[in-house]
């Protein structure tokens, strides 16, 4: 979560996009408020997940559909997840990816700060 706060401050959108279920979300939400809040407000911009956009990730359909709902540019969004096979749809949908496990946080902050910087780059 000291990623997300970072950028948070640094004034980068953040997003989620998760395969779950409309009706239970909101309880993880209740349960969970460290991670979808910060400072009084709320960490992300905009959350899709599977059970209101009625497809699942791995599939292409629900990457167009998030960057259409949030108004984002696919080359313009950095997608970070841990299984490969949501990396491999969400580039085919034009976002740029990242892998993360729990064993290559350290990279993934490298990896999505190198990212950041070309993407900042006229």
């Amino acid at each position: 979560s000291k990623l997300l706060h970072e950028l948070k401050n640094a004034n980068y959108k953040l997003y989620i996009i998760s395969n779950w279920d409309k009706d239970s979300f909101p309880l993880l939400e209740k349960q969970f408020p460290e991670i979808f809040t910060y400072q009084g407000m709320s960490m992300f911009q905009a959350i899709m997940i599977s059970g209101k956009a009625h497809t699942l990730k791995p599939n292409i359909e629900i990457f167009e559909k998030s960057c259409t709902a949030f108004n984002i540019q696919p080359s313009q969004a950095i997608f970070i997840d841990d299984l490969i096979e949501n990396l491999r749809s969400a580039r085919q949908s034009g976002l740029q990816t990242i892998h993360c496990s729990d064993n290559n946080i350290k990279k993934v902050r490298t990896d999505l700060i190198n990212m950041l910087k070309k993407n900042s780059k006229p």
